[in-house]
Formats: structure tokens, C-alpha cells, sequence
């Protein structure tokens, strides 16, 4: 799964590679605009007026143009032209497709699509889907207009990721499954995002936030040296027992130097108690870092390592177990009861990658999972609090017990 920067810089690459390309098709388009004589200053004799040249040019192109724009009529043949079922399921495709084009108004636009293509020898065709009206959009876009390709420049990327959902996103602009029966439901997910709480140490009674705070803060690490490295910030509120998701970095292209960074600002910004790291192979040089372990004791924070294996499939205590914290829902509606509570996304690429690869999760995924993990690591934690401050009866009730007896008979 590529980032928005790693997108953004590959467009930039295709832009590189085929600058000499643009630079021709900007003459074409200044001879098309009746430019002719800046493009080729020594070409026409003395004389010869270079506008009616370029004039009989756009006549041409339009012409040409007009004649290959209308669309061709749609018809989707049956495999059994004997069975009636047959036929009367391609004619439904038929509709189908003929509903694909009136809703993209393709007509309209193929008048400037096929001029595109008489020009510039290539005309890029865009297929997005309209979630208002749960079908997909065809659209035209011009191949030299404010240069190539601007639908899909950095700036327009961010902003078309916060338009559309995070399942989405995922679905659409990043090829990725999503499936129904996912693990983590897209549902589930998105309700228990709190729009109103931004990402941030928690602040007792401010709008989206809790209105007492008994905290326990953890941050989660999965270290990388390739890919992806993620931390994850959560606090466990014991007054209320709910696990609220402070913040998410998604690091890419890590270095120690960067690691090293990270976790000093995320210490010094939600003051942990605790910072869990997991120690597979090379990781397990941070637990063994005296230099860190110093430097985080000097801030009350104690470093935890935690070893991967597959306990991370467990169905108890794996993976997979947190989305029981995300909530129930009961006729497709979201009952507003989960346990574990994300802020907005708003502004943060890390916490929009960790609900991505929520939705994307599966057991043996071969897809990012950095976010998800660290997260786990934390969750982990809370949980053990969670056990807790949980009571459960161990002894038969007894009508003859004091209170304080009463009391201890508790786990």
C-alpha cells in the first residue's frame, strides 16, 4: 500500500520522464490555438498569412473529431441464444451499461475527448465511483491541462481521501479487499471514529472528550528497518473502561535516527507510563538500548518488549479479538457501544493508514499491517486493566458475611 508522498513522487517521476513528450504536445496546442508562427517563426515565406494555416488546421481537428465522438450502441450478446434466461440477462447488462454512460453523460464529454485524441494521439479516461448514487463515473480528462494529469497530484489526493470513506479509499484508490465479512466491519470502524475529539492527550470535559480522565497512557511501537515502522498511542480510562486511540504515526523509510525521534517526541507530548516494543530479530536491540532505557526512566516510562509469534492469530488475545471492542450493530445500525474509541482523522496520515489497514486486516494478510500491530501492543496492556477492574464473583453468597468479607471475596 503506497502513502500519499510515495503516490505523489511517482507522478512527479512520470512527469520527469516525459517532459520532452509535453513539450511537443504544448506546440500541437499553440498551433491549435492559431499560434502557429511562435512555434515555427522561419517556416512560412514571406508573405504567406501563418493564421490561415493554423485556422485550416483546428478546422480539420474539429472536424475529425466530431465524426469519431458518437458513441457506439451497446449490446451484450447471450452465451445461449436458444434460452430465454440467457437473453433476458444480457439484455438487462445491456441497460446496464447504457445506464453506465447517461449517468456519466459520456456523449457530452466525448466531443472533447475525441479532440483530445486527434491532437495529442492520447486522451486519459478516469472511473471513480459516485457514492451518492452508488454507481461508477466515467470522466474525460484533458492530457495537458494545468500539466498531466492533475487529478491525481499530491494536494488532490489528500483532499479526495478525506471526501470519500476509508473503506473507500482502500476499495477504490488502493486496489485493496474489503470484504463484508471482514474482521474489522467497515461500520463498526467508522462509528466508533469520535469526529468531535482530535487526536491529543485526552483534557477532561473538553468537547469529545471524557469528563473525568483516571488514565494509563501506552505507547505501542512496531519497529521496522524497511517498509513501514508505526506507534501508537492509547490511554486506558479507568473511570469509564474505555481504550481511547490518542494518535498514530505511520513512519516510512525509518532510519534510528527517525525511530529514535518519534519516540521522544510522542514520550514528551502524552507522557506514557509505558512504551511496549516489539523484539523479533533485529528489534530487540531497543530493549537491550541502556542509553533508551535510561532516557525513558527519566520520564517514569517504563519499556516493556513484547515477542511476536503466533499468538498474534490467537483468537482469545490475538489480533483479531479487538473487534469486539469496536461495537455491535443490530439492523445495520452502529449501537454505540464499543469500547475502544478513535478521534478524528482529520489532518493525520497515521490515523487514516491505521483504519485503513483495520478494514484491509485479515489472518495471513500479506498487506501493511504496522499500524495495526502497534495498536495491539497497547491494547494488550489495557486489557490486563481492563481484567482488573472487572469483578467476578468467586464464592456462593453467604447471608452471614460482613461487608468486608464481602468485599474480599472478589477477583
Amino acid at each position: 500500500m503506497l502513502s500519499i508522498e510515495q503516490i505523489s513522487a511517482r507522478v512527479e517521476n512520470l512527469r520527469e520522464r516525459s517532459a520532452e513528450r509535453d513539450a511537443r504536445q504544448q506546440d500541437v496546442l499553440a498551433v491549435r490555438k492559431g499560434q502557429i508562427a511562435s512555434v515555427y517563426p522561419d517556416f512560412f515565406p514571406e508573405g504567406v498569412d501563418a493564421n490561415v494555416v493554423a485556422n485550416f488546421i483546428d478546422i480539420v481537428a474539429r472536424d475529425l473529431s466530431e465524426v469519431m465522438a458518437p458513441l457506439p450502441a451497446v449490446n451484450c450478446s447471450a452465451a445461449n441464444q436458444t434460452s430465454d434466461r440467457a437473453r433476458s440477462f444480457a439484455d438487462k447488462r445491456t441497460r446496464i451499461a447504457a445506464n453506465y454512460f447517461s449517468h456519466s453523460d459520456l456523449q457530452v464529454q466525448m466531443y472533447t475527448g475525441a479532440d483530445a485524441y486527434i491532437t495529442f494521439g492520447f486522451v486519459p479516461f478516469i472511473v471513480e465511483l459516485d457514492e451518492e448514487a452508488g454507481l461508477p463515473r466515467i470522466r474525460i480528462e484533458n492530457p495537458v491541462a494545468e500539466g498531466l494529469y492533475p487529478k491525481w497530484d499530491g494536494p488532490t489526493l489528500a483532499r479526495r481521501r478525506g471526501e470519500v470513506t476509508p473503506s473507500t479509499w482502500a476499495l477504490v484508490y488502493q486496489q485493496e479487499d474489503v470484504t463484508e465479512d471482514s474482521i474489522f466491519p467497515a461500520e463498526l470502524v467508522q462509528g466508533s471514529i469520535n469526529g468531535m475529539r482530535k487526536r491529543g492527550p485526552l483534557r477532561p470535559g473538553a468537547a469529545g472528550h471524557p469528563n473525568q480522565v483516571e488514565g494509563y497512557t501506552v505507547v505501542g511501537f512496531d519497529p521496522a528497518m524497511a517498509g513501514h515502522a508505526a506507534f501508537v498511542a492509547v490511554t486506558y480510562n479507568r473511570h469509564d473502561g474505555k481504550i481511547y486511540i490518542l494518535d498514530c504515526l505511520n513512519m516510512a523509510e525509518p532510519t534510528p535516527q527517525k525511530i529514535r525521534q518519534a519516540i521522544e517526541e510522542f514520550v514528551q507530548r502524552y507522557k506514557p507510563q509505558e512504551l511496549r516494543v516489539e523484539i523479533n530479530a533485529h528489534q530487540k536491540a531497543y530493549a537491550l538500548d541502556s542509553d533508551l532505557q535510561q532516557w525513558l526512566a527519566s520520564y517514569g516510562v517504563r519499556l516493556n518488549a513484547h515477542f511476536t509469534g503466533k499468538n498474534k492469530w490467537d483468537t482469545n488475545f490475538g489480533v483479531a479479538s479487538m473487534s469486539t471492542l469496536f461495537g455491535t450493530t443490530r439492523d445495520g445500525r452502529f449501537q454505540k457501544d464499543n469500547i475502544l474509541e478513535l478521534p478524528s482523522t482529520e489532518g493525520s496520515e497515521g490515523l487514516k493508514a491505521l483504519v485503513q489497514q483495520l478494514l484491509t486486516w485479515k489472518p495471513e494478510t500479506k498487506g501493511k499491517t504496522d499500524c495495526v500491530m502497534a495498536l495491539w501492543f497497547g491494547v494488550l496492556r489495557c486489557r490486563e486493566f481492563m481484567q482488573q477492574n472487572s469483578y467476578v464473583q468467586k464464592y456462593a453468597h453467604n447471608r452471614w458475611a460482613t461487608r468486608a468479607q464481602i468485599g474480599r471475596a472478589h477477583v
